[in-house]
């Protein structure tokens, strides 16, 4: 795995939201590098932005991504809008001194610290015991730092994560299933990115590699070995992770806050940004959510057409506008339309509003994958999933998706399983789930679910190239039922097209099952589609 990629790659991610368009500059600025001392003395190396003209101003405070360091982005575009900005280096990374530890406990109190420092400066507005207010923008890393940070500290009072994570447990390995690639990569990059980009080039093999295993918390060392060798993470391993994850803190996370999230993000996939959008929404938390075309993805999408582009940049910049300065441009009502959603639809390249995902008071339809099943008439109700151990499926490692030697299919008319008339479409903005009656040949088995869409012409798309693994422990043979979530998409289909729903035992992103032949799929199993709304003549 090429290093350069994958920081090209996550860069992309952490920067995008920082490199909102900016407008005609209101303010003259000026920039500085600082080094502020952390609370246990560690240094953070950041970028200090301030507006020339005399005032005190909310602060904008911004990070990078996974393995990168600061970008002046941020500042010049908020800077000019009258904002007091700091652009930092997360400990351990860039210019910064420390050990990484994955937005754990030490880089949130770097965050408080950093609004300490930032409390003492002349341009600053401070309200009394309240503090200064500061509202934190950026992507990936630079998200989950926001959500750890704004459930400890209130002085916190506007987030936009951009393509960050609820539970990186689920994140690093989905349903029990460890994400081999993506692992591999973000290991590599983080390594690079830390202490190593320091080292003497004339430094030892020996030195390199203790410089190496000190820049980063011991526990992502072990967790990686442990998902190459034990096919699995650790207890300690995974509460490592969950320290780390907004998704139990979520009592705590009082912040408005605006989640940006990618169709194809295939590190944080999209209902990571749905549950964490609806655990603010469920606790009375203001919270809007806009899915748009990118996100971590090892085969780059085409980029957004301008006016979804203008839609994500317009609300980033309205975000703290209203929610730190109540300024009389904020625009957040105006770009959402009294919608709390923003979904950006790959087929019309289009932004459209809606209320949830799945959109509420549409429909939900249930499909018994015996109906789906191709098999004789006079078959067993359950098809066999061999386990080839060698991935011979792809989702989205290189750019053709394709099945696995031993999947199996199941195919479901859209005329009949959405009760379409001629001329007109299903529009499904759903998280489909599987209601799962399996048996395992062996104590275990890996199962990957994949949802393509067949046009009336025979064209067949892998719906955002998104996959849903699932490990299963079992006795052998056992009947073992599961409710599995699949990954959340928008899709129209017509009434000539079909579902089709792929079960394999291997994808190439993925590690496989080593102790099983296996899984037996009954096809009592039912695959759910909330969020379908019938129309009434074509959108695309």
């Amino acid at each position: 795995m090429q290093r350069r990629r994958f920081l090209g790659v996550l860069g992309a991610g952490a920067a995008g939201l920082a490199a909102a368009s900016p407008a005609t500059a209101e303010l003259e600025y000026t920039e500085t590098d600082v080094r502020i001392e952390s609370f246990d003395g560690t240094e953070i190396a950041a970028t200090l932005f301030e507006p020339a003209k005399p005032g005190r101003y909310p602060v904008v405070l911004g990070t990078h991504g996974w393995g990168g360091s600061r970008s002046a982005s941020i500042g010049r575009n908020y800077a000019p809008r009258g904002y007091v900005v700091l652009s930092y280096d997360s400990r351990g990374f860039g210019e910064s001194e420390g050990e990484v530890g994955v937005d754990g406990p030490k880089e949130v109190a770097d965050v408080s610290a950093l609004i300490d420092w930032l409390e003492g400066r002349e341009k600053v507005r401070v309200e009394g015991e309240n503090g200064a207010s500061v509202g934190m923008i950026g992507g990936s890393y630079a998200g989950g730092i926001q959500l750890n940070a704004a459930a400890v500290d209130d002085r916190i009072e506007a987030i936009v994560p951009r393509i960050a994570w609820h539970d990186l447990n689920y994140s690093l390995q989905p349903n029990g299933v460890v994400k081999t690639v993506w692992g591999t990569g973000l290991y590599g990059v983080g390594i690079a990115g830390s202490r190593t980009r320091v080292v003497a080039e004339d430094s030892s093999t020996e030195t390199r590699v203790n410089d190496a295993s000190r820049g980063i918390d011991p526990a992502v060392h072990r967790s990686y070995a442990e998902g190459i060798a034990l096919n699995g993470y650790s207890q300690p391993s995974q509460a490592f992770f969950a320290a780390r994850s907004p998704y139990h803190k979520m009592d705590e996370l009082d912040v408005p806050a605006l989640f940006v999230q990618g169709w194809t993000d295939h590190l944080f996939v999209p209902n990571e940004a749905i549950w964490n959008f609806e655990a603010f929404r469920n606790r009375g938390r203001d919270a809007k959510l806009i899915m748009y075309n990118g996100g971590h993805a090892q085969i780059p999408v085409d980029s957004d057409p301008q006016q979804a582009e203008s839609a994500r940049d317009e609300a980033t910049r309205a975000w703290p506008a209203e929610h730190l300065d109540s300024r009389d441009d904020a625009s957040v009502d105006a770009v959402f339309d009294d919608h709390d959603v923003l979904v950006y639809e790959s087929q019309t390249e289009r932004m459209r509003g809606a209320n949830a995902i799945p959109q509420r008071n549409a429909e939900t339809v249930e499909l018994d994958l015996s109906e789906g099943a191709s098999i004789p008439e006079d078959a067993v109700g359950a098809s066999l999933v061999g386990n080839t151990v060698a991935p011979t499926a792809n989702s989205y490692v290189v750019s053709e998706s394709f099945d696995g030697a031993t999947s199996v299919a199941f195919e479901f008319d859209a005329s009949d399983a959405f009760g379409l008339d001629d001329g007109q479409q299903a529009d499904l903005l759903t998280v489909p789930e599987i209601d799962l009656q399996v048996r395992t040949l062996g104590t275990e088995a890996t199962l990957f679910f994949r949802v393509i869409h067949v046009s009336e012409d025979g064209e067949e798309t892998h719906i955002n190239d998104n996959v849903t693994p699932l490990r299963i422990e079992d006795t052998p043979e056992a009947v073992h039922t599961e409710t599995l979530e699949l990954i959340a998409f928008q899709r129209y289909v017509s009434s000539g097209d079909t579902i089709r729903l792929v079960i394999d035992s291997t994808d190439s992103g993925f590690n496989s099952a080593r102790e099983s032949a296996g899984a037996i799929v009954e096809h009592d199993s039912t695959l759910r589609i909330p969020g379908v709304t019938v129309l009434d003549g074509s959108v695309v």
